[in-house]
């Protein structure tokens, strides 16, 4: 079973049983919307050139999330920094997460569960098949000490994941994080899978970085 980028974003942030958000996940949305366009941009829908976004293909796609940030890319603006894009797509990341989450139930892997509190309807998605999380989970963890066997993909996940603050849900203490994060920086500056692959996660990570410290002040 074949399970995108965002998918495994999106997995690893849920807490299992209850579908609800894992904990020391406030950058979710960030890191979300980030998965988003580097999954984009290694499929050949977008390309960065000199720290700017690009459309690279504009016909219509089978997942409704590419069709959407098509749509708002094809909108005219002078800004298209990646910086810019992450925080476009995190102002829709609600409609986003509710797309690829309806792809996860169809897929089997979650479940819809209908709640209510007083006068109102909603819905947990907690899991129904552990089995395609644990194993790529497994992949993740392995491959830190075997880049070799991690696809590009992957290595963009763990980027995307330690830029956002979500790598601890890949592991269960401090000090396994902290290397794991000093690995992941390490990968990520290598052309392992290509420069413009590996441009691609370094330019995600200083966005997401400085999403980051902008967000903590103004909050």
């Amino acid at each position: 079973m074949e399970i995108s980028i965002k998918e495994k974003f999106l997995l690893l942030s849920l807490e299992d049983k209850k579908g609800k958000r894992e904990r020391g996940s406030y950058f979710f949305n960030i890191g979300f919307s980030a998965c988003i366009l580097l999954e984009m941009v290694i499929s050949d829908h977008l390309e960065i050139r000199k720290g700017l976004l690009y459309l690279k293909k504009t016909r219509n796609h089978a997942d409704p999330v590419y069709n959407e940030v098509i749509r708002r890319m094809l909108k005219p603006t002078k800004n298209k920094s990646i910086k810019h894009w992450i925080s476009n797509l995190n102002m829709a990341s609600a409609k986003f997460k509710k797309q690829v989450i309806k792809a996860l139930v169809y897929k089997g892997i979650l479940r819809k569960e209908k709640h209510r509190f007083l006068f109102f309807n909603y819905f947990l998605y907690p899991t129904l098949n552990s089995y395609p999380e644990n194993e790529f989970r497994k992949e993740l963890v392995a491959g830190l000490n075997d880049p070799n066997s991690l696809e590009e993909g992957d290595v963009a996940l763990l980027a995307i994941l330690d830029a956002s603050k979500l790598l601890q849900v890949l592991f269960s203490s401090k000090e396994e994080t902290k290397n794991a994060s000093n690995r992941i920086k390490e990968m990520a500056t290598k052309n392992q899978f290509g420069e413009a692959v590996s441009l691609a996660m370094q330019e995600m990570q200083a966005a997401i970085v400085s999403t980051v410290v902008l967000s903590a002040a103004v909050s």
